[in-house]
Formats: structure tokens, sequence, C-alpha cells
């Protein structure tokens, strides 16, 4: 809704922001290896935060906004009332052309150049290029892909926690800027308000901003931290962790549901991980090919030998 209302953070903006977050600053100025550090630390890339952060002040600039109210001025209220209700009665006349066409003249030469000439584009034909190209398909290499079990096997090992019986939690988060407003969300959920409840009157966070889906200790680890993971993993079904301090802020984190391990064969999950390591040889394969392509053209060799090839 904001951003259909224009409201945008520029580059500046975000810039500002990140210099005025404490855990980014050394001696009371931001320091930009201390930034590079805590964003390493959570597993984010540089774009990933600054695409965040600008979404967060968007919401915090767009909900201030509405929440200061206002009155539109008398004169425009009254003006967009009459545009509502007002109605005009009017009338049209259509002079057809087709009646008056026959009495006009036969344009000459001259006057059918000249009217050319004004109207080119209109009587001109587009350039059009011809052109070919090479497509690697994801899709088709694939189906050239046959992993081994040896293969197989070594990525179930590898992924055990999703193939082997790791327990999953419905996780819900919400990360505080500081610790006031941390303790702000906490004192709601010991008044009896739910999480989402809560997050959204203190951070203006909705239910999607909060849910994270099922997830194992592992995968939300690398979101967070494995500090928090562990803290979200000790807790009961229903309950509440933080809130938990980290570089980026202070982690309040809702137990939604646990989900126990359910162990699985090396044979139930062979369809399913035979897909996702046909995939992951098909990325490498694709970008074998697409060298090979290159070098094949830098040394002469057409694009139809190239193809072929």
């Amino acid at each position: 809704m904001a951003e259909r209302q224009g409201v945008v953070a520029g580059p500046q903006q975000v810039a500002e922001a990140i210099r005025a977050i404490p855990a980014f600053q050394l001696g009371g100025a931001f320091d930009v290896t201390k930034y590079k550090q805590a964003l390493a630390q959570s597993r984010l890339s540089q774009n990933e935060f600054e695409k965040e952060l600008g979404q967060d002040l968007v919401r915090d600039q767009f909900s201030r906004g509405i929440g200061i109210g206002g009155d539109a001025p008398e004169r425009l209220g009254k003006a967009y009332v009459s545009l509502l209700l007002e109605q005009r009665a009017g009338l049209v006349v259509r002079v057809p052309f087709d009646r008056f066409a026959g009495n006009l003249p036969t344009p000459d030469e001259k006057q059918l150049t000249a009217f050319m000439d004004e109207n080119k584009r209109a009587f001109s034909i587009p350039e059009l290029r011809r052109f070919q190209y090479v497509q690697l398909d994801l899709d088709t290499v694939v189906q050239s892909i046959k992993p081994t079990d040896q293969q197989l096997k070594q990525a179930f090992e590898q992924n055990i926690a999703d193939y082997g019986g790791a327990e999953q939690r419905t996780i819900e988060q919400a990360l505080a800027p500081d610790e006031a407003t941390a303790a702000k969300v906490t004192a709601r959920l010991k008044n009896g308000e739910s999480f989402a409840a809560a997050a959204q009157a203190e951070l203006g966070l909705t239910a999607g901003d909060l849910a994270l889906g099922k997830l194992t200790e592992t995968a939300y680890a690398a979101q967070s931290s494995p500090e928090v993971a562990a803290s979200a993993f000790r807790a009961k079904a229903g309950e509440t962790v933080g809130p938990l301090k980290s570089s980026l802020g202070y982690y309040l984190v809702h137990i939604a549901g646990v989900e126990p391990p359910a162990v699985s064969s090396f044979e139930a999950v062979r369809p399913a991980l035979t897909v996702k390591v046909q995939r992951e040889l098909a990325v490498d394969k694709l970008y074998d090919l697409s060298r090979k392509l290159d070098d094949d053209l830098a040394a002469g060799t057409t694009l139809e030998e190239a193809a072929k090839n």
C-alpha cells in the first residue's frame, strides 16, 4: 500500500539509517568493518539487508503518516463531493465524413507527395534484423543427468537434517531495533496479547512479515544465528523466546508449532533426492557448457558449429 502511494526510501535515507545503528558503530562513529562483520555473522548479504531495511523505513514512514490523521480543507472536500454528485446534460452532433467525401476533388501528385513527406513515419516499415542465439536451458540439461548411487547417498548424508528426521518448527520472528521496543512487545505478550498483535502494535509487522514457515534448527540458524536458533529449539510449542540481542537488533521468536523427527529411509527419499541432485549437477554442467561455448566463439568457431559442439 505504501508503494502504491509513492512512499519510498532512497539510497541516502537507507545509508543514514545504517550509520545510526549502534551495532555498526565504533567510538560513536559508523565503522564499515563492524557493519560487514555483523552481516557475515547474520548470514545476510549487503543487498538483502539494505533491501529489508528500506522496506522497514517505507513501512515506518507510511504507518506514521496515516497515524497522524488530519482533515481535508473544507474547499477541497466540497469540490470532491461536487464531483461525485454533479450531473450534466449535453448534446453531441456527429458530422459523417462520408456524406461529404464525394464532393471533394481528387488530390494531385504534388499534394500526395507533400502529404507523404509530412507523414513519413506512418508510411515507413520499422528496421528489421535477423539474429541467432543459443539457449542453454537448465531443464534440458537436467534430462541428460543420471546421478549415481554414490552421489545420491552422499547427498542424503549431507542433508540428513532434511531427509533423515530432523525436528522442524513453525517459527514466527520479529526483530526489534532496540531493547526498549523489544520490552514493549514482551509486556504486551505478558498481558495476554498474541505474538502477531503485539508485533503489529509495536513494530508495524503483519502476520506475513512474521511467518518463516517450517524450519530445521540448521536452516533457522542460517537465517538468524546459531545462538538464536538454539534458544528457539529449546523452547516448547506456543512459547515466545527473547528478546535475544544480536548485531542487527533484538530477536523475538514465537514457536507456533513443533513437528517431531520423522525418520525416512534412503529408498523412501530417493525420487526427491534424485531431482535435487540432478538440478545441482545440471547447474554445474550448464556453467561448463557456457564456458565451452565462449571458448569456441573466441576461437573463431561459427555460432552454428559452437551450438552443435
